[in-house]
């Protein structure tokens, strides 16, 4: 695990971008597709846009996935997708980098029981059956993903997807990938943007928290781990 410090946002955005693109190179040289999954949330814009203007990525083998949702149609100005799609990949659709088959929004079916994570488990498994490298921002109270403190997310061990209709923060209706599915992850950033998530950067530190109490910790068991904050040391 690697953290870095900077104050300054845009440094630690571009350490990102070139951290995806760093690792998609190596995996690469293993398997002729990379699965990237992406989350939602104010902290990662800066970092889409920058992959967006990369050309040192191979992005006809690059598969997109969310890790995790909101149960809102894809086009809602609740989805997490509708941030993916207005600063990566629609500019990646209309430039040619990249084709709509490797764009994978989760979507949302009220009529069924799982209300389509089933579905996405599926087509996850069509494109390699797990996540290569993954984005996520710990929220204020130490949340990654769609999995709280304190709460059944947390101690969910399904290997793939699952949905909530009591997410503590809203909206409550939800979609996330599983501790499990993030722990075989073979690379991931984590960011720690803004005054709000000092509290819950100190708690990542503190080696007396465990998962349970800060699901962010869960990143810290992937070997190729980057930390990024612009909190001071």
């Amino acid at each position: 695990m690697q953290i870095l410090h900077n104050s300054n946002r845009k440094v630690l955005d571009a350490k990102a971008s070139d951290f995806f693109a760093y690792h998609t190179k190596n995996i690469l040289n293993k398997k002729d597709t990379v699965l990237w999954a992406m989350p939602g949330g104010r902290s990662v814009s800066g970092i889409f846009k920058l992959l967006a203007n990369r050309d040192d990525i191979p992005w006809e083998k690059i598969h997109l996935f969310m890790v995790d949702e909101r149960l809102v149609p894809a086009g809602d100005i609740e989805s997490n997708y509708r941030l993916l799609d207005e600063n990566l990949t629609g500019d990646l659709v209309k430039k040619g980098k990249i084709t709509a088959g490797n764009i994978h929004p989760f979507i949302f079916k009220p009529g069924d029981a799982d209300q389509g994570s089933g579905g996405y488990e599926e087509e996850l498994k069509r494109f390699g059956n797990h996540f290569d490298i993954i984005l996520l921002s710990s929220g204020e109270d130490c949340h990654i993903a769609g999995i709280y403190p304190g709460h059944h997310s947390v101690e969910n061990k399904y290997e793939y997807f699952f949905t909530m209709d009591d997410s503590p923060k809203p909206p409550k209706d939800r979609m996330s990938s599983s501790r499990t599915l993030l722990l075989k992850t073979m690379a991931a950033v984590l960011l720690f943007y803004g005054h709000s998530k000092k509290c819950a950067f100190a708690d990542f530190m503190d080696n007396s928290i465990d998962e349970t109490a800060c699901p962010a910790k869960i990143v810290a068991k992937i070997n190729n781990s980057l930390i990024l904050t612009d909190q001071k040391k």
